[in-house]
């Protein structure tokens, strides 16, 4: 089976796409459509449209595929945006994003947010099914992501998107396997889920659990103190094995040190045979659990060591 389009077939299927749709613009033209068809709508605004819609639409094809899409998303004004039409029509020919679950309809469906447009977010994930094509990087449970960017929620949007940013440039990724939200456990007896997994990528080939977190407000101490001490601490066998990818934070060293203080209960509770592990020192057993707690805060309070884990 020939799995690849000649340059002659692409032509012929751009002249179909052309006839087609000047058909259904005769017949939206005619009257004979129905009222709410998106043939019907783009009939209208095709009258009342800026120049460069207007060029998008009537010589490209994939322009009036895109306006449907967009039209059928519920998407009313960006389907008439063009920056909004080019730059789905361009990731909409991802074949690696298709491959992740991505499809043309859940495409259209992607929402932006206050410092991101559609636009934007189309272009971001096209560099990210590129760069994991190109670097051999695959990704697990990206269904995931699929479902935040079309969700409602406008700061989960900006999280992921940090992701979708962050995994389209790192080359640290080349040739390894990630997971997106891995459940694991923690120390509330509880569960609770890590945004990114790398497989076997420390140094010792353990598992990296990467955090993502973007904006001001994202990190509270109540984060550090349910995902940082509860759940990283409690699953790593080291340090190295804890990343956290920030973008516009605004989290200090000093601030650390100071949420980690507050909740020092909660880092004994993790116990000092864990404590001593991960920071690698066998003669932490002999002291007690407030003794151990400090000096895991004092480490952190370490300008070299600190940097190693909030990115």
């Amino acid at each position: 089976m020939n799995l690849y389009v000649t340059n002659k077939e692409k032509t012929m299927n751009k002249v179909i796409k052309h006839i087609l749709f000047a058909f259904l613009l005769l017949i939206s033209q005619l009257g004979f459509s129905q009222s709410g068809c998106w043939f019907s709508d783009l009939a209208k605004e095709l009258n009342s449209g800026t120049d460069e819609f207007k060029t998008i639409i009537r010589n490209d094809p994939d322009g009036s595929f895109a306006y449907q899409q967009l039209h059928l998303a519920g998407k009313s004004s960006l389907r008439k945006n063009p920056l909004a039409l080019q730059a789905y029509t361009k990731t909409i020919g991802n074949i690696k994003l298709k491959e992740l679950g991505f499809t043309d309809e859940l495409l259209a469906k992607v929402n932006g947010y206050s410092d991101a447009s559609f636009a934007q977010l189309m272009q971001d994930l096209d560099k990210l099914g590129n760069h994991l094509a190109t670097n051999n990087i695959k990704i697990d449970n990206f269904s995931s992501v699929i479902d935040i960017l079309k969700g409602g929620n406008a700061n989960y949007r900006q999280g992921v998107h940090w992701i979708v940013e962050d995994l389209g440039k790192e080359l640290a990724f080349k040739g390894k396997n990630l997971q997106l939200e891995l459940r694991v456990g923690n120390s509330r007896e509880t569960f609770s889920f890590i945004d990114l997994a790398c497989k076997n990528c420390s140094s010792k080939g353990t598992d990296i659990m990467i955090e993502y977190k973007s904006g001001p407000g994202s990190i509270t101490k109540e984060t550090i103190q349910k995902q940082f001490i509860e759940r990283d601490l409690f699953n790593a066998n080291s340090l190295d094995e804890i990343q956290w990818r920030m973008k516009n934070t605004n989290l200090t060293k000093d601030q650390l040190v100071n949420w980690l203080t507050e909740h020092k209960s909660s880092i004994e509770s993790i116990g000092k045979e864990k404590i001593s592990k991960l920071l690698n020192d066998k003669d932490l057993i002999e002291m007690t659990d407030s003794q151990v707690a400090n000096k895991l805060i004092s480490y952190l309070g370490i300008e070299s060591n600190y940097i190693k884990i909030f990115k």
